[in-house]
């Protein structure tokens, strides 16, 4: 019974969530970019929520945003992405671009002082990533709100996961994270394999890896990286398909009071299968694992004997 309440639990949250009437001052959110992933992450997500209204999208072309629109029942399309933020209506937006596009599209949005809710990867690389959450616009006092787009973090299932490690007696001494997407179901044309637009395993899933990890280690801990393991794309006709591109990857991680951490990542996994089956057998075929983040720490004593 409680297998069936997963799904039915997740069916209800995630495709058909219930309608609720909204208040008078709800957050009127704008969509950059028409997405396949919104929907799932605040387009129904919303529908339940009486502080927030999806009122407006705008995409590359507009024939694309009409389309999105009619859709997902949003009353406003707007011509083009500036437009959009200069409408005034809008209180926040919601980026779903593509990667290599995040941070121009975060900082325009700033500047039109709409709060940000950016999809990871916040950025392209690091440089990006330094100039957009340290500019001005970004910390001033007053300034609007940018938030990188991490639902775990505020699930409760996280929480409880965090509360039970920090109140612990043990110190944090390893976190260990995987992401993994079976070999097949990413096309090898899918723009998470485009390196122009900030592709790879490592920005893709390996944002959520990164992550998790470094807030179990404690997010105000710098984390280095002391070795890192990658995996290029597979060849087509005999030519790397995206030569720079990292299809999979694994990089262990210290801190600077020496806690250790590991991210694995494979947005084409296959292999692994039981040993009882011969490698030869397997090594091809499409795998998995669940999601998870795994946090090691020191030994207390619980029990003193007399």
């Amino acid at each position: 019974m409680s297998f069936l309440r997963f799904f039915q639990r997740g069916y209800t949250a995630l495709l058909n969530p219930p309608e609720v009437s909204k208040h008078e001052d709800a957050i009127r959110l704008g969509l950059l970019g028409a997405s396949t992933i919104a929907p799932l992450s605040v387009i129904n997500p919303a529908k339940s929520h009486p502080e927030v209204i999806v009122a407006a999208v705008a995409a590359r072309y507009v024939k694309r945003a009409e389309q999105y629109a009619k859709k997902y029942d949003i009353p406003t399309v707007h011509a083009s992405y500036q437009e959009l933020l200069d409408d005034p209506y809008i209180d926040a937006v919601y980026i779903a671009l593509p990667n290599h596009l995040h941070f121009e599209w975060a900082l325009r949005s700033l500047q039109a002082g709409k709060h940000v809710l950016l999809e990871k990867p916040s950025c392209s690389n690091s440089e990006e990533a330094r100039l957009l959450f340290n500019h001005s616009l970004a910390t001033k006092k007053g300034a609007p709100v940018l938030l990188e787009a991490f639902h775990y973090q505020f699930h409760p299932s996280w929480q409880t996961f965090l509360r039970e490690i920090r109140e612990s007696e043990g110190t944090v001494k390893h976190a260990f994270s995987q992401q993994y997407i079976p070999k097949g179901v990413m096309p090898i044309d899918d723009i998470r394999f485009s390196y122009k637009c900030a592709g790879g395993s490592l920005m893709d899933l390996g944002t959520y890896a990164l992550s998790t990890v470094r807030l179990v280690l404690g997010a105000n801990n710098k984390v280095l990286p002391t070795d890192v393991q990658y995996r290029k794309m597979s060849l087509i006709n005999g030519n790397q398909a995206e030569p720079k591109i990292d299809q999979a990857i694994s990089a262990s991680l210290v801190t600077e009071s020496g806690q250790g951490g590991l991210i694995v990542v494979d947005l084409a996994s296959q292999g692994g299968w039981p040993s009882f089956l011969p490698a030869s057998w397997t090594a091809n075929i499409a795998t998995t694992g669940w999601p998870k983040c795994e946090a090691v720490l020191e030994e207390v004593q619980v029990h003193k004997e007399q």
